[in-house]
């Protein structure tokens, strides 16, 4: 199973890491009840940390928000206990929009499919995809509801430098307490922190 249109959208960016054909996703992925060759052979051959200026990242083994701490017991699960044990995180978008794979909704063959767990709004948006259907036409023909393409292009028109991994463009005010939906309400952040407060911010409201 391969990803060409993936491949055909999505340009690796400069120093960027990966791939990761030692990462024992099998065993990460087993306290979940979740099996998913896609994302093996993704993790293994295709896989890099950043992707199209910082628009997409995932998370690696050696990348500074990793893939098991951060679905560890020191990740982002305890900021956000109703879905604590429930999401993977894989990845996460400029935004800090986390992509996960979501253990109670599986299609008929039983695959896991993916959620989107959207700190500014303390949403879980349910996208009706396994793995390899994300990752090849999800993200390559629907990207501007899965990525906001049209919402990068403007908060880059402003000047906004490239993301560093660990970093997204996060909500000043959070929608959730009314804040505005425009690149003037985006700040640079540190993303463990950003969906750490969000997921505070959003079990006080």
């Amino acid at each position: 199973m391969e990803f060409p249109r993936f491949s055909g959208k999505f340009k690796v960016d400069p120093g960027a890491r990966g791939p990761a054909p030692e990462c024992d996703v099998a065993s990460l992925l087993a306290p979940y009840g979740i099996v998913c060759p896609s994302y093996v052979q993704f993790m293994r051959e295709t896989i890099r940390s950043s992707f199209n200026g910082g628009m997409l990242r995932f998370l690696l083994p050696d990348t500074k928000v990793s893939l098991a701490g951060w679905n560890g017991a020191g990740g982002w699960g305890p900021d956000w206990p109703g879905r604590q044990g429930q999401l993977f995180v894989f990845g996460y978008d400029w935004m800090g929009r986390q992509f996960a794979f979501d253990r109670d909704r599986k299609n008929t063959q039983g695959e896991a499919e993916i959620g989107m767990l959207v700190p500014g709004t303390g949403e879980l948006l349910e996208i009706p995809a396994v793995f390899h259907v994300f990752i090849e036409k999800i993200l390559v023909y629907e990207g501007q509801a899965a990525l906001a393409e049209k919402f990068y292009a403007s908060w880059q028109k402003k000047g906004r430098k490239q993301l560093r991994h660990h970093e997204c463009a996060g909500y000043k005010v959070p929608l959730f307490l009314d804040g505005e939906d425009t690149v003037e309400n985006l700040e640079v952040v540190d993303v463990q922190l950003y969906v750490s407060l969000m997921g505070q911010m959003c079990g006080q409201t």
